[in-house]
């Protein structure tokens, strides 16, 4: 009785072990992200049951505890089965696998009653496992068989397999001992079938934790690779941000991005593209690795065939085959390009989809799910850049054009007088530096009230156009035309001298009068009467003007449709300078400093 103690009290001792060991296990996988662990922490717990209760039998030999053994035994082994399939994610839940279990259980009691079984737990028991254990094992070859596991599963399926052959035994000693043969009588005894039950527990235990522990490394291998590709991930968005930071012009932006995806991400073509304009779809903005062919077939992608099209419409990326392409010039060019895969992603801003990032990769590979991922990434954060760049850019065209009207006259398109003052401000600046002189000439057409009243102010209107074209295009280019006001006109010389000023004059004066105009059926031929003035920097704006409108109007005086120049000097030296034909022009001398200068009116001149 005393070694019964022992052995059954060394029974519960291993029993209550690998109860510790399974909880550990349990509380550690548990703790690390491995789920679905319920149904094998309460076949653990059935095997203990089943060994405490073989502890008992020892000390209470009575039907009730060999009854409760059978049923602990066959409860295991239906969590277990459960435990397998549910880490595999088949099969069903643990209290179906339990109902149907215990449902066999019952019908196999009910037979074994029926047939006068002196102990039915024990076929009744038998049947379930094996059922239970069949329909496990059956799920985990198929597992094995398919490929996506291959070692849990088989290692699994053997372990039941031989859970079935005992409980087989086990049930096939019950029909034995029912015809009265007594080989089986030691098949059917708890001993057996609580030693046989350990130990297959203890090795699916065994394989289940070489499972889970594989399944944790493979989830701990994941995460590494996930934040491997969230750094590289991160890393180009922080490469993506801080090359593009600080950048307005939305040319240099679009092409630091097609350099970041060629370097970062090794694509072979990548096309930037954006809608200008609501409903008129997209437009290239910016390329690269794109052939003459293709740049003439993409600058305005078709808005049914097109992945850039389809992907701005739906909103999502999109990838494609270029051998599944529509035959036709824009397969044949990609192809000659080499590409062999296209993905298309939106480009995305706080007000909606304002484009599209396309790239192309000679191997469709290439296009792997972590390039994917980036390049989805990489063109939903660009699009609050782009948006920004792209109305800076819109916002500095406005205020150069603001500013361009603020400093043009409407009607000739020359400077307007603010602008004109601006110019001459420059000019003396640079002529203090040079310690030159400050040139300017003014004209105004001549009796000019009298031919608006005749003809109207649409034909004068015409008329001041025209004249404005001539002196634009007889000026150089650092002279700055302008409009001075009504019919007079004001030209900062730069960088000029007297002779040169006086012949520029003279050449306009030609022109103007050379010209004639037809306005209304009408004939025109206006004249204009010039003064040019030249005064050293210190003397300022305001005396050069004054000059050249005394200049103006000496010529005015003198009979119009002439040049007069005044030149502002010392006292004690007065420069003379013939006219443009070579004739020495009149000193009129005095102490003002004033040179005046009056070329020929006849045509001898």
């Amino acid at each position: 009785m005393n070694e019964k103690v022992m052995e059954a009290f060394e029974l519960f001792l291993g029993g209550l072990a690998l109860a510790l060991v399974s909880a550990g296990v349990y509380r550690a996988l548990a703790n690390r992200g491995i789920k679905r662990l319920g149904s094998w922490l309460t076949g653990n717990v059935a095997v203990v049951a089943l060994v405490g209760l073989g502890f008992l039998s020892d000390l209470l030999p009575i039907p009730l505890v060999s009854q409760a053994i059978n049923l602990a035994m066959f409860l295991a082994y239906c969590c277990y089965s459960s435990a397998s399939l549910s880490i595999f994610g088949e099969g069903p839940p643990i209290h179906a696998m339990a109902l149907t279990g215990f449902l066999l259980v019952i019908a196999g009691f009910a037979s074994s009653f029926a047939l006068g079984v002196e102990d039915p737990f024990i076929a009744a028991t038998a049947f379930g496992s094996v059922a239970s254990l069949l329909f496990a094992g059956g799920i985990l070859l198929r597992r094995r068989a398919s490929g996506t596991a291959r070692n849990g599963p088989g290692l699994l399926a053997a372990a039941f397999g031989l859970a079935i052959i005992l409980q087989a035994i086990r049930a096939f000693s019950v029909v034995l001992s029912m015809a009265g043969q007594p080989q089986g009588g030691i098949f059917i005894t708890d001993r057996f079938a609580i030693e046989t039950s350990v130990g297959i527990f203890l090795a699916i235990n065994a394989v289940l934790v070489i499972i889970l522990m594989t399944s944790l490394e493979a989830q701990i291998t994941a995460r590494l690779e996930e934040g491997s590709r969230e750094r590289t991930e991160l890393q180009l968005l922080y490469d993506a941000f801080a090359g593009t930071a600080g950048l307005i012009d939305p040319a240099e932006l679009f092409h630091k991005v097609l350099d970041l995806i060629q370097d970062r991400l090794k694509a072979d073509a990548v096309v930037i593209y954006l809608e200008e304009r609501e409903g008129e779809g997209l437009t290239m903005a910016a390329q690269r690795g794109l052939s003459s062919q293709c740049l003439a077939l993409l600058a305005k992608p078709d808005s049914q065939a097109s992945i850039a099209e389809i992907a701005f419409a739906e909103g999502k990326p999109v990838a494609q085959l270029v051998a599944s392409y529509e035959a036709g010039p824009l397969r044949d060019a990609i192809t000659a390009l080499g590409l062999g895969i296209a993905g298309a992603y939106p480009i995305v801003a706080p007000s909606g989809i304002i484009g599209t990032l396309m790239v192309g990769y000679r191997d469709p590979a290439d296009l792997d799910d972590l390039r994917r991922t980036l390049l989805e990434t990489l063109s939903l954060q660009l699009g609050t850049t782009f948006r920004a760049a792209i109305l800076h850019a819109k916002l500095d065209r406005a205020n150069a054009r603001l500013s361009e009207l603020a400093s043009t006259d409407v009607l000739t398109n020359l400077a307007n007088r603010r602008a004109a003052l601006q110019a001459l401000d420059r000019e003396i600046a640079r002529a203090r530096r040079s310690e030159g002189l400050v040139a300017v000439i003014m004209g105004d057409l001549d009796r000019f009230k009298g031919f608006n009243d005749r003809f109207g102010h649409d034909c004068g209107d015409y008329v001041l156009m025209n004249t404005a074209a001539i002196i634009s295009d007889t000026v150089r280019a650092t002279d700055i035309p302008s409009r001075w006001g009504g019919e007079e006109f004001l030209i900062v010389l730069g960088e000029s001298e007297p002779d040169g000023a006086f012949k520029l004059a003279e050449r306009l004066r030609q022109r103007v009068e050379a010209s004639v105009w037809e306005f209304g059926g009408r004939k025109l031929k206006v004249t204009m009467t010039l003064g040019v003035a030249l005064v050293p920097p210190a003397f300022g704006a305001e005396a050069v003007i004054n000059l050249a409108d005394e200049a103006l109007y000496q010529g005015k005086r003198s009979g119009r449709n002439k040049v007069t120049m005044l030149i502002e000097g010392p006292d004690s030296a007065i420069p003379r300078w013939p006219s443009a034909e070579g004739s020495e022009a009149e000193d009129n001398g005095g102490d003002n400093g004033i040179l005046e200068v009056l070329p020929c009116v006849d045509e001898a001149c």
